[in-house]
């Protein structure tokens, strides 16, 4: 992984001809004759939405506008989010669609104006079973202890990591040899998924499966996943008092406070836009499954076929 700034990493496929073909790919991206999409991760909303989404959105603003542009000017990337909450088993399509509206509502508060799609990822493996994926020991036992914490009582399973690369995720595998140049973004728990994907191509080609070419940009001092917010976080609505939302996410971010240092960075960002026009529209979009499928569509949000599906299962 290359240091970009000092809060920035850069990091490339780990195998010669990956690297090899990414590069080739970039420089056909930035002559114009390869479209670039950059695909940016929600994972399985933890409670209400936090006022420190837009935080995190604003952190992702800079990045587009500095690290991005630096890797593929002059091309214009399309943004594709998605919820990785089927693939944890998290069926609930409305859960997965506030926190999407949300981090795309923050993108737009944030000045980002590429076009914006929203799908949760499909909920069956996409990965082969019997794919004979090495890990690091190191790396497989970060996984099975995240597998500890976060889904208490089930034996170690690699399935939810590795289906990072699938193509309802990240995009690594693709369904044929003319995938766009793919960056992620991303916090510093990504860089370890990130790690894992990598792994997983190699083995997905050994297969002959067809690898989208791709980066990874990674904010290093964002290191909070936005959707597992701390119980001491005020939500996106306390936003309607912007001076006491500021002070209660300060506090959360304070470890005098019993806050915790690790969302400073969000909280600075998030003080940007806490009074911007439009936030009033974004709380209330979050409020319910119709208000952000509203919100969504009159922002102009690409919503994509599996959302569009199970939201009309749901019904």
């Amino acid at each position: 992984m290359k240091v970009f700034s000092d809060t920035v990493a850069l990091a490339w496929p780990i195998s010669t001809p990956e690297i090899d073909a990414s590069v080739r790919a970039l420089a056909d991206v930035r002559s114009g004759k390869k479209p670039v999409e950059v695909r940016i991760g929600v994972g399985p909303l933890n409670g209400d939405v936090p006022l420190r989404v837009l935080g995190y959105a604003g952190c992702v603003a800079e990045t587009l506008q500095r690290d991005v542009r630096i890797l593929v000017e002059p091309a214009m990337p399309r943004i594709t989010l998605f919820s990785s909450a089927p693939k944890a088993g998290d069926l609930n399509p409305s859960r997965s669609l506030k926190s999407l509206v949300a981090l795309a509502g923050a993108l737009r508060l944030a000045q980002v104006g590429h076009p914006i799609e929203i799908d949760i990822a499909a909920s069956q493996p996409e990965i082969p079973d019997g794919l004979n994926v090495d890990l690091p020991p190191e790396l497989a036992e970060w996984v099975t202890e995240r597998v500890a914490r976060h889904r208490r009582g089930e034996g170690p399973s690699f399935q939810y990591a590795f289906e990072h690369a699938s193509a309802s995720m990240f995009g690594d595998i693709s369904e044929d040899e003319n995938a766009p140049f793919r960056v992620t973004i991303g916090g510093a728990t990504e860089a370890r998924f990130w790690a894992v994907r990598m792994h997983v191509r190699i083995a997905a080609a050994a297969r002959g499966a067809h690898l989208a070419p791709a980066a990874g940009i990674i904010m290093r001092a964002v290191r909070v996943p936005w959707y597992q917010p701390l119980v001491c976080e005020p939500p996106l609505v306390a936003a309607r008092t912007p001076e006491v939302a500021m002070a209660a996410l300060g506090r959360a971010a304070n470890p005098a406070r019993d806050g915790n240092a690790a969302l400073k960075r969000e909280a600075k960002t998030a003080g940007r836009l806490i009074g911007i026009n439009g936030l009033s529209d974004l709380m209330d979009a979050t409020s319910s499954a119709p208000a952000a499928m509203r919100f969504a569509r009159d922002k102009g949000f690409n919503i994509g076929a599996r959302l569009v599906q199970a939201m009309g299962d749901s019904k």
